[in-house]
């Protein structure tokens, strides 16, 4: 077994604040004043060797281990990040420009996966390169030729959950994760705690469809938090919890009773004293993840995924859990030479043409979240990466805002500035849940990149008080944020001056949209839920809003889905918009359950008009198709093909006639 010698991974977690002078206001949506306080934080330290990795792990976890191991106190806490958008409403994204089929162009001939912003892509369930469908059904990768006759070119059978997929050239990449630890020699006398999975990186050759062929495998100890496609490099955002070491415990079941604490106490005290010695004769490999790559049914690298001097730190311990950016190029392999690491956690990625973001949470320590009677600060650290070089991604600049981030929308690159939409007060007071709702508030933050931080410039607050974000899309110098408790106001706010962001228009209406699509000449789809004056949601709905004025947005159509819900709520990847053909899938269940996906024309003249149903058969082809949920919708030239576990239907696109059926179980 050969092990890998070189890494080049640098790591994320700095944080920075910039605040001006002056206390905050209360004076509601448009307030823009900056807090009081300064707080700039030191930059990442980096480590020497791994005896001086191991020195700092070990006396992280010698300051928490107890009779009881270091319990929860051992991973950081995180939450979500995002990918940027800066597209105008009159480029509406959707069409990220894929590589393409000889004659047939992405965007033009064929649809391709709705992301956040164009140019680049994001992993899905189906990907096209105009000529063959890729799509993942159940447990297998499928090729399905899309001509005038679809049909399986051939099939692989896919191991783990979650697959999702990234096409570049004629190189496939499947992503998957499964729950169990990484099976590897190399690891078989390790500990992984609860959670610790294993992402499964498989390159396939698709160069010729009808015979897919396995080039390589690469297992990580960790989950996958994201990825993108840029200029044909992919960066796959990795997050692994920190292995557990083969802690003991308190036994009370062999202590007599009548002994009493006393005893109890005694045993604990031993234990712990044990705990701290197997501290203390821990490795560094019990503390990295590895990874093993596989070509041929053979390993032909293995080791951790970070060189020691590779791995840096935060100021202030964040956990011993990490966070790797790999960068991979398909056409050369999975080689996991180029990444960046850090010793955090992290949960949303947004990406532009040149800057990966990742967003993590402040972690807390349990105890000492036990003696607050309400919850600390809640703060959502960004770091910032550089992606223009042939390598690894290189660490920028780290900072910080106030509250939690919805989803990667939240997030924005637009002429060198980042905007972020958060929810401050989110789960709020431990305890009263009518405290935790009249306390939230929304802000929308501008960072800028200063000497290795990213500065707080500019802040709008008082958004949405006592409710939650629901959805957030920046188009060029227009922000819209929909927050939601019991009616729905849409918020427009003006970045055409970063440092002083103003809220310019607002409009309420019941429900809420959970995800804003632009189509062009100042008109935005809205996918979300209606709801009473009460703030109950009745189900799924669309809405047409006309923002051509931001001052005075306006709805102008809506349409109600029935009761259930939409998967565009929860996954944007769902949303198929194509020519004025908008495709969303549904969930119902007001007369039983039934799936289909509902087929919309959406213009300013006409509104709202529903075209079509579109329903699938079940896996074993009954006639019956209510409970088979459709997944993705997408089109290559004049047919319109929806994906569920159970196959691919096409659709004449200008008739909605079914054409044909291709079983995909």
């Amino acid at each position: 077994m050969r092990r890998r010698t070189s890494f080049a991974i640098v790591v994320v977690l700095a944080l920075a604040l910039y605040a001006c002078a002056g206390g905050e206001s209360d004076a509601g949506p448009g307030s823009s004043r900056l807090p009081s306080e300064l707080v700039l934080a030191g930059r990442l330290t980096p480590f020497d060797a791994c005896d001086d990795l191991l020195d700092h792990l070990q006396g992280e976890a010698l300051e928490r281990v107890g009779p009881w191991g270091l319990g929860s106190s051992g991973y950081a806490a995180a939450s979500d990040v995002a990918s940027p958008a800066g597209d105008t409403l009159a480029e509406a994204p959707g069409a990220v420009e894929a590589q393409r089929a000889e004659g047939q162009t992405a965007g033009d001939d064929f649809s391709t996966t709705n992301v956040q912003e164009a140019g680049i892509d994001e992993p899905d369930l189906v990907k096209t390169d105009g000529e063959t469908i890729f799509a993942v059904a159940g447990s297998k990768l499928h090729a399905v030729t899309a001509g005038d006759d679809p049909r399986v070119l051939d099939s692989l059978d896919l191991d783990g959950y979650v697959s999702q997929l990234l096409l570049v050239g004629d190189r496939l990449l499947v992503m998957s994760e499964e729950p169990g630890p990484l099976a590897a020699a190399m690891v078989e006398d390790r500990v992984l705690p609860p959670g610790m999975g294993t992402l499964t990186l498989t390159l396939v050759d698709v160069s010729d469809p009808g015979q897919l062929s396995v080039l390589e495998h690469l297992d990580v100890e960790g989950r996958m938090v994201s990825a993108r496609t840029i200029d044909g490099r992919v960066h796959v955002v990795v997050s692994s919890a920190a292995p557990s070491l083969e802690f003991t415990y308190p036994d009370a079941s062999t202590l007599p009773e009548s002994l009493g604490t006393e005893l109890l106490a005694a045993s604990e005290r031993e234990v712990e004293a044990a705990n701290r010695e197997i501290v203390r004769r821990s490795t560094i490999d019990d503390w990295l993840p590895s990874f093993v790559l596989e070509a041929d049914g053979e390993i032909v690298a293995s080791g951790p995924l970070a060189d020691c001097q590779s791995v840096q730190r935060p100021p202030e311990f964040s956990g011993f859990g990490s966070l790797t950016v790999l960068s991979l190029d398909p056409t050369e392999g999975l080689a996991p030479d180029e990444s960046t690491a850090v010793l955090s956690d992290g949960e949303l990625v947004y990406a532009s043409s040149t800057r990966l973001y990742v967003a993590t949470n402040e972690w807390f320590d349990p105890a000492a979240l036990a003696e607050h009677s309400r919850s600390m600060d809640e703060r959502t650290h960004i770091h910032a990466f550089d992606l223009t070089g042939s390598g690894a991604a290189e660490y920028l600049a780290s900072g910080e805002v106030r509250g939690e981030l919805l989803n990667q929308f939240a997030m924005s690159e637009h002429d060198g500035f980042l905007r972020v939409a958060s929810t401050e007060d989110a789960f709020g007071f431990v305890g009263d849940v009518e405290d935790v709702e009249s306390a939230s508030e929304s802000f929308v933050t501008v960072l800028a990149e200063q000497d290795g931080a990213l500065v707080e410039v500019g802040r709008v607050g008082g958004l949405g008080r006592g409710e939650q974000i629901q959805s957030v899309r920046f188009l060029g110098d227009v922000g819209y944020v929909v927050t939601f408790r019991q009616t729905d106001p849409l918020y427009t706010v003006d970045f055409s001056d970063p440092t002083d962001p103003r809220v310019v228009g607002e409009l309420k209406i019941l429900g809420y949209s959970a995800y804003l699509h632009p189509i062009g000449h100042g008109l935005l789809i809205g996918v979300g839920q209606d709801a009473t004056e009460e703030g109950r949601r009745l189900g799924s709905q669309v809405s047409l809003f006309d923002v051509s004025d931001p001052s005075a947005p306006e709805r102008i159509d809506q349409r109600s889905l029935g009761s259930g819900e939409s998967a565009v709520e929860f996954d944007h990847h769902a949303f198929l918009y194509w020519e004025g053909l908008t495709v969303v899938p549904v969930q119902r269940y007001d007369l039983g359950y039934s799936a289909s996906a509902v087929v919309l024309g959406i213009d300013r003249a006409e509104g709202i008009v529903q075209r079509a149903t579109v329903s699938h058969p079940d896996a074993q082809g009954a006639d019956w198709p209510a409970a088979v949920p459709i997944q993705r919708s997408l089109v290559v030239d004049d047919t319109l093909f929806t994906l569920s576990d159970a196959g691919l239907l096409a659709n004449n696109v200008d008739t909605l006639a079914d054409e044909a059926w291709i079983p995909l179980s």
